[in-house]
């Protein structure tokens, strides 16, 4: 049988643990949260710089964005595109739109128009 005094310096030693955990998450929510504005502000010099030395790529990556037509194997006419019901599919804010690469199909098999909403998921809203 097991000495009782052994078991209490273990019990001490794992909430010492467990405490030691727990105050390192709050101390990092709690530095993270403080430089919420100069990260977004890093951002957004990234951002500009980018542009700035390399505004052809930019420019190609910008025409990606917006809404565009899902067609997957079918090639419509514009009269029977008319005659369907459409879909627009537009992804989360922190999603790179991938989400939609197997239902947009079966929803054009099942004979919707289906438009997809393509934006940056890594910018603000405004941009």
């Amino acid at each position: 049988m097991q000495d009782p005094k052994n078991k209490q310096p273990k019990k001490r030693r794992w909430l010492w643990i467990i405490g030691g955990v727990l105050l390192l998450i709050g101390l990092w929510q709690l530095v993270a949260n403080f430089y919420l504005e100069e990260e977004k502000e890093l951002r957004r010099q990234l951002r500009e710089n980018i542009k700035e030395r390399f505004p052809e790529r930019t420019a190609e990556i910008i025409k990606t964005f917006g809404l565009f037509a899902f067609k997957g194997d079918r090639e419509d006419t514009a009269s029977a595109a008319s005659t369907r019901k459409s879909i627009v599919l537009v992804h989360g804010l922190d999603d790179p739109g991938k989400v939609w690469q197997n239902l947009a199909p079966t929803l054009v098999k099942q004979d919707y128009n289906v438009w997809l909403m393509r934006y940056p998921n890594d910018q603000p809203i405004v941009e």
